[in-house]
């Protein structure tokens, strides 16, 4: 098993109990470093000091500012970085119009979110290579693209 080592993630959940878990998923099965924010307002904040992270993956339903509002603005301030979606919003298929890198249902088991994240190329996976076909949608011609072309540059 792969581990990630110093990839950070926020992760934002307005859940606690949802929060913990993505939590510890992420950390036991990949050893990510997690920051968690409750609502999408804290975390466009926190993206806006100057905090780096790698990936955020975000609810769609949350007070402040939802994960629709998140993904827009983190499109016009952070192109570069790699977004997904873990929701269990009955709309969650339209955050697929928006440039995310994956998005799983949490009504699907635990290893869907991670095997999207395991999935992400800039993370050392190949898109859609072992992906369960149950609840993981992995867009070509996303911000991971981008940003991925944008390292190739440099």
């Amino acid at each position: 098993m792969t581990r990630m080592g110093r990839v950070r993630v926020l992760l934002v959940d307005d859940d606690p109990l949802l929060l913990r878990t993505g939590e510890r998923l992420l950390r036991r099965f990949l050893g990510a470093e997690v920051v968690t924010s409750s609502n999408g307002r804290e975390a466009l904040d926190r993206i806006e000091r100057g905090e780096r992270f790698h990936l955020v993956i975000t609810d769609l339903e949350m007070p402040e500012m939802d994960g629709f509002e998140l993904l827009d603005r983190l499109a016009v301030v952070a192109p570069e970085l790699l977004v997904g979606v873990w929701s269990g919003c009955d709309r969650a298929e339209l955050a697929a119009g928006r440039a995310v890198d994956f998005i799983v249902r949490k009504t699907h088991p635990n290893g869907d979110l991670i095997d999207a994240v395991r999935a992400l190329p800039c993370l050392g996976g190949e898109r859609a290579n072992g992906l369960r076909s149950s609840g993981v949608v992995c867009r070509p011609g996303t911000i991971a693209d981008r940003a991925e072309k944008k390292r190739g540059a440099s």
